[in-house]
């Protein structure tokens, strides 16, 4: 890969260097300097070792100025979460900022760290990818007072190919974030695409849209989460989308939605053990999950890949606009995903 800016995508201007995982959080979580295995080099097929704190990549001094500021205000919301301190939902907002850089720049950042084995070919960076699709962080709690950070799911051919969903345990607290087109619309009532598309000309991806039910489901969606836990997370549809999709976005339920009336930005929702509802802008939450937490091994592992395969298989977008060599890449890569899933999967169940 061609040395960019993880931020922006282009020639580092007065070059600096990004950590992904930045310093307050490795001093927050231990000894900056400790070597970690980080998963697995796909090019040399060997265990991936490194310390935290030389885990940075290339960037622009301007824009790593520029994303200092969220830093600084994601650190404050960590320390809150870990002190079972309230969240309002311009924290909640924040942090699902942060989520989508850390879980960019790890994704671009694993392209270098594995000389781009797999041949990904990034289209966007840290800057496309701040507040421009549905996303949601998935709190669970160790009942300990464990203190590190681990990474799960970042080094698998799914992440490399396909960056929606990764895990990150900070001392006792087990996030696991997902992010993709219109993960949440649909049970939060609002439009959501009948099918998606990937263009063959420009590899985006286009999308017939359906009116959304106007109303909340129960669940945010079917999957069995590790209980007890939390999900906060918000839908996010760009002003220019709404606007090319007026006739489903112009009604009251729509317009009622949208974050200090930001058009594109959602309000935040909730759900706590299975049950889901909408916070308002004044509202606080505190995510204190111990008088739920029963005795037992919290395999968030097996958690994060299952969410992997899930996102992929309940949104993802077809290929047959594709031309036909492009058509049959896309159908090896995706069993490709899958496939490695299932067999650590099957895998860690046995340990």
């Amino acid at each position: 890969m061609n040395k960019t800016c993880i931020f922006c995508g282009l020639t580092p201007e007065n070059k600096n260097r990004e950590h992904v995982l930045p310093k307050w959080l490795l001093e927050l979580t231990g000894n900056p300097k400790r070597t970690v295995k980080i998963g697995f080099d796909w090019s040399s097929r060997k265990e991936l070792s490194f310390s935290f704190d030389s885990l940075v990549f290339p960037s622009c001094k301007s824009c790593n100025d520029k994303y200092s500021l969220l830093e600084e205000k994601a650190k404050v919301i960590v320390i809150k979460i870990l002190q079972y301190d309230y969240l309002d939902t311009e924290d909640i907002t924040i942090l699902l900022d942060w989520f989508d850089k850390v879980r960019t720049g790890l994704w671009i950042g694993y392209q270098y760290l594995s000389k781009n084995a797999l041949g990904v070919d990034p289209k966007f960076y840290i800057d496309q990818r701040i507040r421009t699709k549905d996303r949601l962080i998935l709190i669970n709690d160790f009942n300990n007072e464990n203190v590190g950070l681990t990474l799960i799911g970042v080094n698998t051919p799914f992440f490399h190919w396909y960056p929606t969903c990764f895990g990150l345990i900070i001392n006792n607290k087990i996030f696991t974030n997902a992010s993709t087109d219109f993960l949440v619309s649909h049970n939060l009532g609002l439009p959501f695409p009948k099918i998606g598309y990937v263009s063959s000309e420009h590899r985006m991806t286009e999308f017939e849209m359906l009116g959304g039910r106007h109303k909340l489901n129960k669940r945010i969606f079917r999957f069995n989460f590790l209980r007890p836990y939390t999900i906060l997370g918000q839908a996010i549809a760009t002003p220019d989308f709404i606007d090319s999709n007026s006739n489903h976005y112009s009604n009251e339920y729509v317009h009622n939605y949208w974050q200090n009336g930001e058009k594109g930005l959602g309000k935040i929702f909730c759900e706590t053990n299975g049950n889901l509802e909408w916070l308002d802008e004044d509202d606080e939450v505190q995510v204190d999950l111990r008088p739920f937490i029963k005795e037992g091994k919290l395999r968030v592992d097996i958690q994060t890949l299952k969410l992997q395969n899930f996102v992929f298989d309940n949104f993802n977008v077809s290929g047959e606009r594709l031309i036909p060599e492009q058509q049959e890449n896309y159908k090896n890569y995706s069993k490709l995903l899958k496939e490695f899933n299932r067999k650590t999967l099957a895998i860690l169940h046995l340990q």
